[in-house]
């Protein structure tokens, strides 16, 4: 996923040139500074069970504001954890 973001640096998005894109799936924080990667299970209408992650974006342009995409982590809290993984 980041060899296909890093691709994409030098590209113009909303008149802007973009220097880098990052993109990831978020976690908690670990001791040593790294993050691991929270794995969620929700339920559908017909009760068939699915892994969800929360992928985000950040958008770093040149000279203009970033810009960043994704669900902040706190939306997630009343899912199911159904593990961290590193």
């Amino acid at each position: 996923m980041r060899a296909a973001a890093s691709k994409l640096s030098g590209i113009r998005l909303a008149g802007e040139a973009v220097r880098e894109i990052r993109c990831y799936l978020t976690g908690p924080q670990a001791g040593d500074g790294s993050y691991g990667i929270h794995r969620y299970r929700v339920s559908d209408k017909h009760g068939i069970r699915h892994a969800l992650f929360n992928a985000k974006i950040n958008i770093h342009r040149e000279a203009g504001d970033s810009i960043f995409l994704g669900i902040r982590n706190q939306a997630f809290e009343g899912l199911e954890l159904d593990a961290t993984l590193k």
